[in-house]
């Protein structure tokens, strides 16, 4: 039955936080952000994803932007208000669920200049 042997991939949940969050673009109404990730284990890091969490400080109705694909390490918020600080935080996540987020950063937006 050798030849009826077909492998088997088991998805878990992500043990790795992403690290290094931090803004490489600062506007008034976006940011754009950067992380990194190391996963130890190549056949499941194929079924991550991630979420970006975000919420100005003042507030606690935290948003969520999901960046689709394993290899991704950026996405770019939009819609966002002038002069206002955010907390920001990414997780891995997979069909099983949730990994752990990372350390909060805080960007504030630029101001308008009206």
């Amino acid at each position: 039955m050798k030849g009826n042997i077909k492998p088997c991939l088991i998805l878990a949940v992500p043990q790795h936080t992403p690290s290094n969050l931090h803004a490489v673009l600062v506007l008034s109404d976006a940011i754009s952000l950067r992380w990194s990730f190391a996963e130890h284990d190549p056949d499941n890091m194929l079924y991550y994803s991630f979420k970006v969490l975000y919420h100005p400080i003042n507030h606690n109705a935290e948003r969520v932007l999901t960046v689709e694909g394993h290899n991704k390490r950026s996405c770019f918020l939009s819609g966002l208000r002038p002069k206002t600080a955010y907390q920001l935080r990414v997780m891995a996540f997979s069909a099983e669920g949730d990994g752990q987020a990372s350390l909060p950063v805080t960007v504030a937006t630029l101001d308008g200049g009206k």
